[in-house]
């Protein structure tokens, strides 16, 4: 895994580093231009998936497909993540319900509390582990450009649960908190003008990085 390579690959461009914070600037007004960031990062992906090392030029007859396939990301995101999202909600929207219904009767209340929250840690849990798959699902669908394939859960599982992703993992996280305290001075510095690198930064830096140190965690874990 050549974790270096993959977090410089995007400061590569300079042409592609403009025209990426022109779209993020742009981005903070007209929000479903975020969904370019993802088609760009899936087709940096593609890139590294086939291992090719070149980092894609933005073009703009790409765009189109650069929000479809940030539409598909979306949802494969949301299908591995829905049953968390679904249990938690039950959750909180039972113990609202039991609250209002416990009649100021302490033991009810508690018993209703502890309830909710045993079910709450489950739908967590559910969540944590949908986030978890999400990475691997979207590189599967990417390497064969077939939707379904994000959901052939028996080989995801087995690549999200090594070593080497959980190492991935890891090295992202650093990334983020470098790249967010880096931003973070810089924006000190401007007198909060800086701020505006934050969407350039998580958007376009840390997407295009994690996509590709994803597309080789994925080739490399069987």
């Amino acid at each position: 895994m050549d974790y270096a390579s993959a977090i410089k690959r995007p400061f590569e461009d300079k042409k592609n580093i403009f025209i990426s914070f022109l779209i993020s600037v742009v981005a903070i007004i007209v929000f479903p231009l975020w969904l370019l960031f993802l088609g760009y990062a899936a087709h940096a992906a593609k890139n590294a998936l086939e291992r090719k090392k070149e980092l894609p030029k933005w073009n703009v007859a790409m765009f189109l497909d650069y929000l479809i396939k940030g539409i598909l990301i979306i949802l494969i995101k949301l299908i591995y993540t829905i049953a968390g999202v679904i249990v938690l909600a039950f959750s909180v929207g039972s113990a609202i319900v039991g609250v209002l219904n416990s009649g100021g009767d302490t033991t009810l209340l508690s018993q209703t509390i502890l309830g909710a929250g045993f079910v709450g840690l489950i739908g967590v849990l559910l969540f944590v582990l949908g986030a978890l798959l999400a990475p691997m699902a979207i590189m599967s669908y990417l390497k064969s450009n077939k939707f379904l394939d994000a959901f052939a859960v028996g080989k995801i599982f087995s690549k999200t649960f090594s070593s080497k992703f959980f190492v991935s993992l890891v090295v992202l996280l650093a990334y983020f908190f470098v790249l967010f305290n880096f931003v973070a001075i810089i924006a000190l510095l401007t007198f909060g003008i800086g701020l505006l690198l934050y969407p350039l930064a998580f958007a376009y830096f840390l997407s295009v990085s994690g996509y590709e140190i994803f597309a080789e965690t994925y080739n490399e874990t069987p």
